[in-house]
């Protein structure tokens, strides 16, 4: 976009639905976050936002050129606290001790079909499970690297089994979180415990599945 306010800072365009992962991540003043998979930056920067510029956000991804997109936005939109690196979230190398952290990682993106129709020529049969794989390795590294009782968010802009319920299944059934619910505003979304998903045919919405983890003690 090439117009004055955006320029100047003044928003940011994404999906309504991109935004509930920051919102039930609920970030704090004073928190150190952790966005594993944060280019081009809209989540991290509404982070930052949510937190009133007061939270110490690390943001990777890792591609060197989407990890300038992430400087670039937080440089227009003036946000301040976030360090971006140009990282692997599979192996990041940061420290445990994050008191969120938030996993929006790569998917088919199948709940975008509205905006993007060629996904449905794109998309291959074994695109789902592999990726599962990725997502499983990134929500592994985020209970690595969140604190003892802190909070983590996986999101996908997706529909298959593979990369939503079965992921967190999967993470869950290993014993070192256990899901739990957001802010009481996003039961609209809710499907069960901790559990959220927006639809591609209500409200629309992007179609996005959320999880809120709680790391046990």
């Amino acid at each position: 976009l090439r117009t004055k306010l955006f320029g100047n800072g003044r928003f940011f365009i994404q999906d309504p639905a991109s935004m509930l992962p920051a919102h039930l991540l609920e970030p704090e003043a004073g928190d150190r976050i952790l966005d594993l998979c944060a280019a081009p930056g809209g989540k991290t920067t509404h982070l930052a936002e949510l937190a009133r510029g007061k939270a110490a956000i690390v943001a990777l991804d890792r591609h060197l050129w989407r990890a300038g997109l992430i400087v670039e936005n937080a440089q227009r939109l003036a946000t301040p606290g976030i360090m971006v690196a140009c990282a692997d979230g599979t192996q990041p190398p940061v420290l445990p001790g994050f008191d969120r952290v938030l996993v929006d990682a790569p998917c088919t993106g199948l709940g975008t079909l509205r905006r993007h129709p060629d996904l449905k020529w794109r998309v291959k049969r074994e695109d789902p499970a592999r990726l599962a794989e990725t997502q499983r390795a990134l929500l592994r590294s985020a209970v690595q690297l969140c604190k003892n009782a802190g909070v983590i968010v996986y999101s996908v802009c997706t529909l298959s089994s593979e990369e939503t319920e079965g992921v967190v299944r999967s993470i869950v059934d290993e014993g070192a979180v256990v899901p739990e619910d957001g802010p009481e505003w996003l039961d609209q979304w809710k499907t069960e415990t901790g559990k959220y998903r927006t639809r591609l045919d209500e409200g629309g919405l992007d179609g996005f599945f959320l999880t809120r983890l709680r790391k046990a003690c």
